[in-house]
């Protein structure tokens, strides 16, 4: 999908029940909240409970350390159960707020992790 500077794709991976996104760009507030809420309809669909969320292809962030510490309420508000495992893969662009989003959804009870490659990603996805 493209919104604004970020685009995404969203693919289902049936063998390992993997919903796979993979965005480009820029992340902004805007457009990670059309993201979200394409990916948790689609996983709500399918009754997936397993996200990798590919952050390599980001060329920039730009979201505030707020807007990352209110993500696990706006996933209460959502409906995410807490069953739900998210590995997220990123490098160098928001890496800082992505460490701080895996401990900010930890403390609340949210199995989020972040790793620097895909593979290890899905081991832990797989676990």
């Amino acid at each position: 999908m493209t919104q604004s500077s970020l685009t995404w794709t969203l693919a289902y991976e049936e063998a390992s029940k993997v919903l796979v996104v993979r965005a480009q760009g820029v992340l902004d507030l805007p457009s990670a909240e059309r993201m979200r809420a394409e990916a948790h309809e689609r996983f709500r669909e399918l009754g997936c409970t397993r996200v990798l969320l590919d952050y390599l292809g980001l060329d920039a962030e730009a979201l505030g350390t707020l807007d990352v510490y209110r993500l696990p309420k706006v996933y209460e508000a959502l409906g995410i159960s807490r069953e739900m495992r998210m590995a997220v893969v990123a490098s160098g662009v928001g890496r800082p707020n992505l460490d701080f989003y895996e401990t900010v959804c930890q403390n609340n009870g949210y199995s989020v992790r972040v790793f620097n490659k895909e593979a290890e990603a899905r081991a832990w996805l797989a676990g």
